[in-house]
């Protein structure tokens, strides 16, 4: 079995717990709904994409980290949905997001981070159908990498294939990409916002007091 192959086994549950659950593609979602997932989502990469950058040896596989950050999309898709640059400072930052330290585990979240990057272009296209006003305004982190989305992970899953066989180290990838997984989960699903009661306000609102309730990491459950 190849690496991408255990990959795709040992993250395989997750990805689809991932799917069934979030909110984002339910009936009724709407720009509120977008706008809080995206500052979610800016919430578990800032501190990921901060730590690939300190990564020694990561650049030396041929993945380039600069080219494949995802949160300045974030900060121009929620500044086009009305946030200020003073709020998006306020955004809360996951407190248990992974922090790879080496090559292996820099891989292995990079799998679930750029596997979401892919599969976002289905759930782009769905978005587009049910409010397709909205998605004209802020939909940069879905579109970052345009018609080179399959080209880039293409990219990323041939350096997966060229590592050396050392099992500890394809262990290590996979431990990190499920460690990834596990923690998009509970960051996007297990932590509900305290502002799922405040529904009635804009999608700013909605985003602001879920920054300024919420403390670095905090639970957002109250």
């Amino acid at each position: 079995m190849t690496l991408l192959e255990r990959l795709r086994e040992r993250t395989g549950p997750w990805h689809r717990r991932l799917e069934a659950e979030l909110s984002l593609l339910t009936p009724g979602s709407d720009e509120h709904v977008y706008a809080r997932y995206l500052g979610k989502l800016w919430g578990f990469h800032a501190p990921i994409e901060q730590a690939l950058s300190l990564v020694t040896g990561l650049e030396r596989t041929g993945l380039s980290v600069e080219r494949r950050v995802k949160c300045p999309a974030l900060v121009a898709d929620l500044v086009a949905l009305g946030l200020t640059r003073v709020e998006l400072t306020r955004l809360p930052r996951c407190g248990f997001a992974p922090q790879p330290t080496d090559v292996p585990s820099a891989l292995g979240c990079m799998y679930v981070l750029e596997g979401a990057t892919l599969g976002g272009q289905v759930v782009c296209r769905e978005l587009r159908r049910r409010m397709p006003r909205v998605l004209e305004r802020a939909s940069s982190y879905f579109t970052i990498y345009g018609a080179e989305t399959g080209a880039r992970w293409r990219e990323f899953t041939r350096v997966l294939g060229e590592r050396p066989g050392d099992a500890r180290e394809e262990a290590a990838v996979v431990e990190a990409a499920c460690v990834t997984f596990q923690g998009l989960h509970r960051w996007l699903v297990e932590r509900p916002s305290a502002v799922r009661a405040a529904r009635g306000g804009d999608a700013r609102d909605a985003v602001v007091r879920e920054a300024v309730l919420a403390r670095e990491g905090a639970p957002l459950d109250g």
